[in-house]
């Protein structure tokens, strides 16, 4: 893993061989923009990592921002290393497949250019998360992790904590858990060591909808394997399909990307 001097820097290294990847790769279009690596702001630190778009309302491009979360001054030693532990370099490297390419950087991208301006500006968390989480998988289906099982390793350990996420939510607004009970979920089901899951759990507290990660990602998955049966199937159609629609919710992109 990373020292806690060099996680920010060691992140923005993978961006570049990502673009790479997937503009030969293709299977998405990758247009033109420029995404700069941040230490997480201080307001946005409940998260692992984050993206940020420009103004969708700016005259020109300006840069877009993809935020990771460094040990902080006030965290114990032992803290801080489950923090660098957690945010290993084969996690990095998922966490920017969802986060850059061909994540949520380029889902805005592609919105930049949806003349519709509500679909612009607004964000829905099925559609915008449910895409970049369903990258990850992409990415191992498309070669990225080929050689590199560790990369392959934290693709599924992420979907486990996404899966968490769905679960950890409905409990604490439904059933009434509370947070000792989700970090023990996270802890068990997702291999978290205690402070990761712990943050995971509070999380929950304040952002019930980080449940549409999974929810967005079995969704897409669906809609490719009923497309994928029919002739002239093409699957950089189908993804280009999702993310140049904008930000809408996922049943108005559903009828979109399946003609209904």
């Amino acid at each position: 893993h990373s020292t806690a001097d060099s996680l920010v820097s060691d992140t923005a290294a993978m961006l570049s061989r990502l673009r790479e990847f997937w503009v030969a790769d293709g299977s998405v279009g990758i247009p033109e923009g420029d995404c700069q690596v941040r230490p997480t702001p201080l307001f946005y630190r409940w998260a692992s990592a984050m993206y940020e778009t420009s103004g969708p309302l700016e005259p020109k491009m300006l840069p877009h921002y993809y935020y990771i979360t460094p040990v902080q001054d006030d965290w114990s030693a032992q803290q801080s290393l489950e923090w660098l532990e957690h945010l290993n370099r084969p996690m990095l490297e998922n966490i920017a497949v969802h986060e850059v390419f061909p994540g949520h950087f380029v889902h805005d991208l592609h919105a930049a250019h949806q003349p519709s301006l509500i679909r612009r500006v607004n964000w829905h968390p099925a559609h915008g998360e449910g895409w970049a989480h369903y990258t990850e998988e992409l990415a191992v289906e498309r070669g990225l992790t080929d050689g590199r099982p560790a990369v392959h390793l934290v693709q599924i350990q992420d979907a486990l904590l996404r899966a968490c996420r769905f679960r950890s939510a409905i409990a604490l607004h439904i059933e009434g858990r509370d947070v000792r009970w989700a970090t023990d979920l996270f802890v068990r089901e997702a291999h978290l060591a205690e402070f990761p899951a712990l943050r995971e759990a509070q999380r929950g507290t304040h952002d019930p909808m980080y449940l549409a990660y999974t929810y967005g990602k079995l969704a897409m998955r669906d809609w490719r394997d009923e497309l994928s049966k029919k002739p002239g199937f093409s699957l950089r159609a189908f993804h280009d399909s999702i993310i140049d629609a904008g930000q809408a919710p996922l049943g108005v992109i559903r009828d979109l990307v399946l003609g209904a």
